[in-house]
């Protein structure tokens, strides 16, 4: 049997998460390792951030930051690999894996589908609400992304903001850039007509 790379520490915290009471508890490093997202050394003893549940992999080099919670209401583990997130908020049903990092930025999502922030994806300063999908390189700073949104490839987002309010279920935006970079921009659903938009060389 696998040793646990973490334990539930303290007294639990309550919060109120799509209507229903959380339990959530700072964590505690039981061994030292690095992240291998940061190379961030996590020192055995270290406190963590709150978590729910134990929604933080007990495998790989995952990490959440002292000053950062994550919340969900569902008992699937939502923060895996060497994922690491710091000073932030995150609740509802967000999936984080790979090597992303999060950071200084508040993720929610209330729909049913996932948000999965994946692979060697960076949020910065930033907001992201509803089934976004970060991932690739791509890079999203001091931006708003809200509903079905995809981010992908090398795209990188500065002071940007895209909204897609659509429930259907394949109406997604999807921005996908190699090379190029978004800034001081807004995409709205009501640009895309149920398309996905693909932007490969942005024009304002």
């Amino acid at each position: 049997m696998q040793e646990k790379k973490y334990k539930l520490v303290g007294d639990p915290v309550i919060e109120i998460v799509n209507g229903e009471q959380v339990e959530t508890y700072h964590i505690m490093a039981l061994s030292t390792f690095k992240n291998l997202a940061t190379n961030e050394i996590i020192k055995e003893g270290d406190l963590g951030g709150r978590i729910s549940k134990e929604s933080l992999s007990q495998d790989g080099t995952c990490w959440i930051s002292e000053d950062s919670v994550f919340l969900s209401t569902d008992e699937n583990v939502r923060i895996m690999d060497n994922a690491y997130i710091n000073s932030s908020e995150i609740s509802g049903n967000v999936f984080v894996s790979g090597n992303a990092i999060i950071n200084d930025s508040v993720l929610s999502n209330v729909r049913e589908n996932y948000m999965e922030i994946s692979e060697n994806a960076r949020i910065v300063s930033s907001t992201l609400t509803g089934n976004v999908k970060v991932t690739n390189k791509a890079e999203i700073g001091y931006s708003f992304v809200g509903g079905q949104v995809i981010i992908d490839g090398q795209s990188t987002l500065e002071k940007c903001k895209v909204k897609n309010i659509s429930v259907k279920p394949d109406d997604f935006i999807t921005i996908r850039m190699f090379g190029e970079k978004l800034e001081d921009y807004t995409i709205h659903d009501k640009e895309i007509n149920g398309k996905d938009l693909i932007v490969n060389a942005p024009q304002k």
